[in-house]
């Protein structure tokens, strides 16, 4: 049975705080643990989670969700007005020609 790592515990608020004390103890946890320096752990970090940007990003995705499905429902209702004009065209096109 493999053993489980004792990695310090914390709060969602410590996590998306990357100047809590958890980063830095996580830091020196892994560093302890992997012997890979902490300065390397912790740039792979905040390149990979950057998570002041995924806070910023987690606001506002909503609205911009919001913002594309309008914006898509928009776009299907004028495909189908002009493809309704075009059927009326197409019919006047064809009851032209059928009286000639």
């Amino acid at each position: 049975m493999q053993q489980q790592a004792n990695y310090p515990l914390a709060l969602i608020n410590e996590v998306l705080n990357n100047q809590s004390t958890f980063w830095l103890s996580l830091d020196i946890k892994i560093d302890m643990n992997l012997q890979v320096p902490h300065t390397i752990i912790y740039n792979a970090i905040q390149k990979f989670y950057n998570l002041n940007r995924s806070k910023e990003e987690q606001n506002i995705l909503k609205s911009e969700i919001t913002r594309l499905v309008n914006f898509w429902a928009r776009q299907k209702q004028q495909i189908k007005n002009i493809m309704i004009k075009l059927e009326k065209e197409v019919k006047k096109f064809i009851k032209l020609i059928n009286n000639y």
